[in-house]
């Protein structure tokens, strides 16, 4: 499923098929009758992994990535578009933003066999001897 859904370009035409609505849960709905089960006015989507996604053109999309496409006219391509609070099914346009994976990944909550506190910390075993370290990822992109 993840290979589906690898960044592929937003078609240019999508805009004329589908609309933003803050009133719609999955943040879509359609503009026109897509087939005889999409219809004008429909919200669009489906929960799957924990976002929203559609299909347009036999292809998989996010629907976040087109809220921001959209809203914005830019195509996210390669970057992420990152939900700001951290809920993914939240496709209000207030809380998308474009992002690096680098800073998308800043957003992750605590994991659950944390012990420094702190996110993006690791411990090192390889330095065990000289006492606790922790180190923090950093990102060259």
């Amino acid at each position: 499923m993840r290979d589906e859904l690898k960044f592929r370009p937003i078609p240019k035409d999508i805009g004329d098929y589908v609309a933003y609505s803050e009133e719609s849960s999955t943040g879509l709905i359609n503009k026109v009758d897509r087939t005889h089960h999409s219809k004008k006015g429909q919200e669009i989507g489906f929960e799957n992994q924990g976002y929203y996604r559609f299909k347009f053109g036999q292809k998989l999309y996010s629907n976040h990535r087109i809220i921001y496409f959209l809203n914005t006219g830019i195509d996210p391509e390669e970057k992420t578009v990152d939900h700001e609070d951290g809920d993914s099914l939240n496709n209000k346009i207030s809380n998308l933003r474009l992002a690096t994976r680098s800073q998308n990944q800043d957003n992750r909550k605590k994991q659950k066999n944390n012990k420094s506190g702190a996110t993006g910390v690791f411990f090192q075993k390889k330095h065990a001897d000289l006492g606790t370290i922790y180190s923090k990822r950093c990102s060259t992109a």
